[in-house]
């Protein structure tokens, strides 16, 4: 099999596409004393043996036995990105209007060992997008910027259109992508990626699931049957 897509550039792909629904969701006025104030408490979760356990939002989840947590993926993704202030007034509000949104990943892990030159292996990455008005609107906005994308860019194909799921008692929404060709990464063979999401407690969850088959692919979207949430 060949190797997957870098961790890097997956996570560039997923925080500018969630940021940019966000953005469709409502209006930008600023958080920014509400986001460092939640951003300690949603990055609390622990990994106890292959279980993960985020007390913010009052759930568990359990990731494939013989997986690696991939911590530097997860510290280089949340790291904080300085954007210079354009001096044009059109790109100035798209400007604020990002900063009025934040997104963190939460968890990630690797087939494969972080020290392992095959790092960028199947993955599974859990990433919440926060900001103003997020609802199931949001979701649907997802989805259907997922499957534009789809239409527009080079080297992908539609496999699963936008499908309604409920894993642990939470409605989800997936899709699922065929990606034969990214600019400037070499592969043999096609990646497969998955986008599960939701809404809960007004924040955006989403996994993103990236295999190297259809089958691969739903082996992982399988294991999001062990997720367990809390009565709200």
């Amino acid at each position: 099999m060949g190797q997957l897509v870098p961790t890097v550039k997956n996570m560039r792909r997923l925080r500018v596409l969630c940021i940019g629904l966000l953005l469709l969701a409502g209006s930008a006025r600023a958080r920014s004393q509400q986001h460092q104030e939640t951003q300690r408490e949603l990055t609390k979760g622990s990994v106890s043996g292959k279980v993960y356990t985020s007390d913010f939002f009052g759930m568990t989840y359990e990731f494939p036995k013989g997986w690696s947590v991939d911590q530097s993926a997860i510290d280089t993704a949340n790291a904080p990105r300085k954007r210079g202030a354009p001096t044009d007034p059109n790109d100035r509000r798209v400007y604020d209007a990002l900063n009025a949104y934040r997104d963190y990943v939460l968890l990630e892990v690797s087939q494969h060992p972080a020290h392992d030159s095959r790092v960028a292996g199947p993955r599974i990455i859990f990433a919440v997008s926060t900001g103003p008005d997020v609802s199931d609107q949001t979701v649907k906005d997802l989805m259907s910027q997922e499957k534009r994308m789809v239409s527009e860019t080079m080297g992908r194909r539609l496999i699963r259109e936008p499908t309604e799921y409920t894993l642990g008692g939470q409605k989800f929404s997936r899709i699922d992508v065929e990606i034969s060709w990214i600019p400037s990464v070499e592969r043999h063979g096609p990646v497969y990626k998955s986008s599960v999401a939701t809404v809960r407690q007004g924040y955006l969850l989403a996994f993103q699931l990236f295999a190297d088959s259809r089958e691969q692919l739903d082996q992982l979207f399988d294991t999001l049957n062990s997720l367990q949430f809390s009565p709200k």
